[in-house]
């Protein structure tokens, strides 16, 4: 029996584009949802399940890092996973510390990150 079940995937940066770039990639796939900001993530988190956050960390108003800290505490089926630019040994750290499952380094390859997400999300589903 194969698992016909579509999960959800929010993107969260500020950058129009790269939230264009992978909600177009990735719809096709998954059903998916844009924020250009935390605190649009939050709301569009207590409309309804969200199975994987894809959050920048660097943005206005609460970090990609905040908002990871909070999803984990608040949403605990839900996974996240970090994108940044800024991806030095530091940022992974406290991206681990936060919860994040994965840090994906921007520029990103789109297959690597449909991967890195088709894992996360068979991983969760099997706890």
């Amino acid at each position: 029996m194969t698992d016909e079940r579509i999960y959800s995937v929010l993107i969260v940066d500020d950058e129009r584009f790269v939230r264009q770039l992978l909600n177009s990639f990735l719809g096709s796939k998954y059903a998916c949802s844009t924020a250009e900001n935390g605190e649009q993530a939050l709301q569009e988190l207590k409309t309804r399940q969200i199975d994987l956050v894809m959050t920048d960390i660097k943005m206005p108003g609460m970090s990609g890092l905040e908002l990871c800290d909070i999803v984990r505490r608040s949403y605990q089926q839900t996974q996240v996973v970090i994108i940044s630019a800024l991806a030095d040994s530091a940022r992974r750290e406290a991206a681990q510390r936060c919860g994040a499952v994965e840090f994906i380094e921007k520029p990103f390859d789109l297959k690597h990150v449909l991967n890195t997400i088709e894992r996360v999300l068979k991983s969760n589903s099997n706890r």
